[in-house]
């Protein structure tokens, strides 16, 4: 009976998926896995549940984010409601190009997820014209 009460109190809002990218094989410091253990302590400062990590390799600068295998079967499930949060280690490691931005936010924008970097001072010092947008 308690698990029937849990799964009722728990909506896509509890849960968070987790992306990380690496560009660079020979760098060990911006692992993807070290990107998501990073991802995984502020999920668990916020209480919320990680349903997902998704993770790519390679350039931001060549392959915008929808383009990119792992942040494609991100956005699947997030259309799919499994999840309304979503955190990045850092804004780098989700888009490189500026104008990558405004689409990306507002495709997940009009999902409902609210996206949450490791370090929001990073994302709060961007340009207000691509923050805003």
């Amino acid at each position: 009976m308690n698990n029937d009460l849990i799964c009722k109190c728990l909506t896509p809002q509890n849960y968070t998926a987790i992306y990380a990218r690496h560009s660079n094989k020979d760098d060990k410091n911006n692992s993807n896995q070290s990107q998501i253990y990073q991802c995984k302590e502020i999920a668990s400062k916020l209480n919320l549940i990680v349903y997902k990590s998704y993770e790519d390799e390679g350039s931001g600068f060549t392959v915008p984010p929808e383009g990119r295998n792992g942040f494609k079967q991100l956005l699947l499930d997030a259309e799919a409601g499994y999840f309304k949060n979503l955190i990045v280690w850092k804004v780098d490691r989700l888009w490189r190009q500026s104008y990558d931005y405004p689409k990306t936010k507002q495709h997940l924008d009009s999902l409902g997820v609210n996206l949450i970097f490791s370090d929001m001072s990073e994302y709060q010092n961007m340009n207000p014209i691509y923050r805003n947008f």
